[in-house]
């Protein structure tokens, strides 16, 4: 069965939603088999921003980093039972800065391969690249993705995404079917929280996706872009 088949029996029958719903809050991986397969849209970027990796010196202040191979692989996120670990490394994600949850760019490429650049990372770039900056097309090399945004993980769980960028035509339904991807990998949704830049978009039926999946509507709303407190933090997180 195909996705939009499966999201419309979904979206039109209530027994089938509220027995989903239940089944979420149960067991929280349990509606693989029900959830739609995903991706199904990409965002492009705007073209403005088109060759911005070469620009003449005049206009070096909009250039941007575009990753080769080798780089793109330090950034290379494997999500397997709930966790995000660095592919290269082994280590789990911490989007840590000075014992605070900051929030840290991603990228989740038509390939389904999710990138996210760690505070460090980012800081030894603008060292070596004082006249470039890193951006959500530098994972990519400006090419179509499923969803960017900024994403805040705290050892490895995920506490925080939105889908903010100013590099890409981005819509709500892009960061919705990169949360269907995480919840395939076994993430657990329920308190994460969610930001959608242009909140007025988000229809009824990518909301029913989210509820779906175990988001919690009361996550989604009122979230501000910034460093998250110590008590908003799970209790192992937090680096005093």
């Amino acid at each position: 069965m195909n996705f939009k088949r499966r999201n419309l029996i979904l979206q039109t029958n209530p027994i089938l939603m509220v027995a989903a719903l239940a089944l979420t809050i149960l067991l929280p991986n349990s509606l693989h088999a029900l959830r739609p397969s995903c991706p199904f849209s990409v965002a492009t970027m705007f073209s403005k921003y088109l060759n911005e990796d070469s620009l003449p010196p005049e206009n070096r202040d909009m250039l941007t980093i575009y990753f080769g191979p080798k780089e793109r692989e330090e950034h290379i996120v494997n999500v397997a039972d709930g966790m995000f670990i660095y592919r290269k490394r082994g280590v789990p994600v911490f989007t840590e800065v000075g014992g605070y949850l900051t929030l840290s760019p991603f990228a989740f490429s038509t390939d389904e391969e999710l990138f996210v650049a760690s505070p460090e990372q980012l800081l030894d770039l603008r060292r070596m690249n004082p006249f470039k900056s890193v951006h959500h097309s530098s994972f990519t090399g400006g090419k179509e993705v499923l969803g960017v945004g900024n994403i805040g993980v705290a050892l490895g769980r995920l506490i925080y995404i939105d889908d903010n960028s100013g590099h890409y035509d981005r819509k709500p339904e892009h960061l919705v079917q990169v949360l269907e991807w995480l919840f395939e990998k076994g993430v657990v949704l329920r308190d994460v929280r969610v930001q959608f830049i242009d909140q007025n978009s988000l229809l009824p039926e990518l909301l029913q996706r989210l509820l779906i999946i175990g988001v919690r509507e009361e996550n989604i709303r009122g979230i501000q872009i910034r460093p998250l407190l110590p008590e908003e933090l799970p209790s192992d997180a937090y680096i005093p």
